[in-house]
């Protein structure tokens, strides 16, 4: 379902002649809510936090890493890739560096611009290292 959705708005972007410089970002939530019923997921041959520990909610990657992809013929190289941990915080920045507005210095101070690396021109790391915090309080720190 979610890709015949992606299909149809990149076929409109299309026939619309404005799919080259159209940014379109498909990402997910935070992992897979731990109210789902894991081992009737896994009958059928779907893990939804793959090699991960956790789900949504919690402190670990699999409650935290999720798909982020991002098309803009334009600029991005297709098939390109980043290695660097990034966050969806991370389009504040990088939308007000595309449309060059400079940043207050209270105004998304967790969002760091991932223009450079859609583009090719990154040399990480992109930050220090990313906060997680679980719905109980509990904080991790990713690094790497």
């Amino acid at each position: 379902m979610c890709d015949e959705a992606v299909r149809r708005v990149l076929e409109v972007l299309e026939e619309l002649g404005i799919a080259e410089n159209t940014i379109v970002v498909y990402a997910s939530d935070n992992g897979c809510s731990p109210m789902a019923d894991f081992p009737a997921l896994a009958r059928f041959g779907h893990n939804p936090s793959h090699v991960f520990r956790g789900h949504k909610a919690d402190i670990y990657e699999g409650g935290h890493r999720i798909p982020l992809l991002v098309r803009w013929p334009a600029r991005i190289r297709g098939g390109s890739r980043c290695d660097e941990t990034v966050c969806l915080s991370d389009l504040y920045a990088t939308m007000a560096e595309i449309v060059g507005h400079p940043l207050a210095d209270d105004e998304g101070e967790d969002s760091v611009s991932n223009l450079a690396f859609w583009e090719g021109r990154g040399n990480g790391p992109l930050r220090e290292a990313t906060v997680p915090h679980s719905l109980t309080g509990s904080f991790s720190i990713r690094r790497g």
